[in-house]
């Protein structure tokens, strides 16, 4: 370990101990078992051979009942998964199904990933080879499915550890695009070396045997890992929120257009101080962000008797997603109001409809107008935002990439 990381490691073997758990759910079929025992076969001796200083243990359990039928919740089915991992005291848990994915971004999606909860779900519905040709026999099923199986959990655990992957691996058109070989290039796997040895660190609920207040586990937490927070809030793109939450943006701009056209915003924001604004702009980003984790319930469902990191992590990481989310909104209406007053609504203009105002209109004062439109809008936009379906806004904000 460097000095980077003075947390002893959690050794096994004389290595550094890396667990991942494969979990089966249901609907499964016998083809889809076996593949799964094949592929976590070849791919723990795959990582074996590339990162030989890690002792791997990859654990089959289940198949285990989520009530899914046909098509599974991705965040609902990584979010069950994530409880599996944090009972068991996996460091990444693979969630794996029969079923289709109801995928938000794209028309149908092989994995997805959520590296806040080190958690991917892999599905065997479309990499199956009945799906294409249903004369195919149980034991070909299942010897291509492995192979299939075990390049999608290469790719995904490149992702959960914030490695890029190559051109090749990214092109996921079809099933057969997982029949190439995956091995991963010289510098992914140095990437995944350097982005594991904090995972294979002792968790800070290991480190003390001694309960400590849940302020101090939380500043342990993020101290003890920063990377993890900050990668998973750079993938989970919370810059793309305003676009991926419909109902958030259109509330929020149509309050817009309306607030424009009044003559007493106008007066209100024309006449506000830079201080004002300041204050009302934070404020309402503050209680916006806050009434959105309470309202979509983000953060909140894995609760247990005690704190662990990985819940910590995911928390801290889901409110910096939000808290960005927001800000992007706020700064989007307040660029748009700006330019659609100062191209709209001449100086003239907007005199007589601000009598209270005793100076020129100028620059400072349509940039107080602005802020206090942006801040309005936002909130109307939270208010908005509560009428999104709860699986929508928790897949927008913890899911971070459909393959």
């Amino acid at each position: 370990m460097t000095s980077a990381h003075p947390t002893p490691p959690r050794t096994r073997n004389g290595h550094q101990a890396i667990d991942i758990g494969w979990l089966l759910v249901k609907p499964l079929d016998k083809p889809d078992r076996e593949a799964a025992r094949q592929a976590a076969r070849r791919c723990r001796e795959y990582l074996a051979g590339e990162l030989p200083q890690f002792d791997w243990q990859i654990t089959l359990i289940g198949p285990r009942d989520f009530g899914i039928v046909r098509r599974a919740s991705i965040v609902g089915t990584l979010e069950q998964g994530a409880l599996e991992r944090d009972v068991r005291g996996w460091d990444f848990v693979f969630v794996v199904t029969g079923a289709d994915l109801e995928t938000h971004y794209k028309s149908y999606a092989f994995a997805a990933t959520a590296r806040s909860l080190s958690a991917a779900v892999l599905s065997t519905f479309r990499i199956d080879p009945e799906f294409s040709d249903a004369e195919a026999s149980e034991a070909d099923r299942a010897q291509k499915m492995a192979g299939r199986m075990g390049s999608l959990f290469l790719q995904t655990l490149l992702l959960l550890n914030g490695v890029p992957r190559s051109e090749d691996e990214r092109a996921l058109d079809t099933p057969g695009a997982l029949d190439r070989e995956t091995a991963w290039e010289r510098d992914q796997i140095d990437l995944m070396r350097e982005a594991l040895e904090p995972v294979a660190d002792l968790r800070v609920e290991e480190q003390s045997s001694e309960p400590i207040s849940t302020y101090k586990f939380y500043l342990d937490t993020i101290r003890a890992n920063p990377r993890a927070i900050l990668g998973a809030v750079k993938q989970s793109n919370p810059w793309l929120l305003p676009i991926r939450l419909s109902r958030l943006t259109g509330a929020a701009f149509s309050a817009l257009v309306i607030l424009l056209m009044t003559a007493e915003v106008w007066e209100l924001g024309l006449t506000r101080s830079a201080a004002e604004v300041t204050v009302a702009s934070g404020l309402s980003w503050l209680g916006t962000t806050v009434y959105v984790l309470q309202r979509q319930l983000l953060g909140l469902r894995r609760t247990g008797v005690r704190l662990i990191e990985h819940t910590v992590q995911n928390r801290v990481a889901t409110t910096i997603v939000i808290g960005i989310g927001m800000a992007v909104a706020y700064f989007l209406l307040f660029a748009v109001s700006f330019v659609l007053g100062l191209t709209l609504f001449d100086a003239e203009l907007l005199s007589s409809w601000a009598p209270s105002l005793h100076r020129h209109v100028d620059f400072g004062a349509r940039v107080a107008f602005s802020g206090t439109v942006a801040a309005m809008g936002l909130v109307v936009g939270a208010l908005g935002a509560s009428f999104e379906r709860q699986d929508h806004f928790r897949h927008v904000a913890e899911v971070d990439e459909e393959l």
